[in-house]
């Protein structure tokens, strides 16, 4: 926290404005035994932004099997919102293939997004690595982002 705030205050101190600062930690996991996102955020004086990344790495990864959007990220973007007023983006979000369907998936987080209205941006994480996070995997992944997408140019 000590080291943030003295990069913001440095920062401001030159009166650099064309730099946004975005807090954004990992979703905190089921057994997760890590310091609470409350011992680290350095408060809504020194981020213009927050956030986090999480996954859902199916039956790719071993971090415990498939999981729902809202199960990935809800406990975390409750911690969120009782440490800050800022408008939350989701910066880092993807979903493997393998263990469950990767389309409903999708359609699911787009139906969890419309629920939270302090959630105000979303980058997919588009890359064949550990897993395959991209976007158009099947058709049917990218059928269901086209179709969130398109929810959002209607409202």
């Amino acid at each position: 926290v000590q080291a943030w705030r003295h990069v913001v205050d440095r920062f401001r101190a030159l009166h650099a404005t064309n730099v946004r600062f975005v807090w954004c930690p990992n979703v905190t996991w089921r057994g997760s035994t890590r310091t609470t996102y409350a011992d680290l955020f350095p408060g809504d004086r020194y981020v213009d932004l927050v956030g986090v990344d999480g996954y859902n790495g199916g039956r790719d990864l071993d971090w415990g099997g498939w999981q729902s959007f809202a199960d990935i990220v809800d406990t975390s973007l409750d911690a969120l919102a009782a440490l800050s007023s800022r408008d939350v983006w989701i910066y880092e979000v993807g979903s493997a293939e393998a263990g469950g369907s990767k389309a409903a998936w999708i359609a699911e987080m787009w139906t969890a997004l419309a629920q939270r209205r302090q959630i105000t941006g979303l980058v997919w994480f588009n890359e064949r690595r550990e897993a395959d996070w991209r976007v158009d995997s099947s058709p049917q992944a990218l059928a269901a982002m086209r179709a969130g997408l398109g929810s959002l140019a209607a409202r």
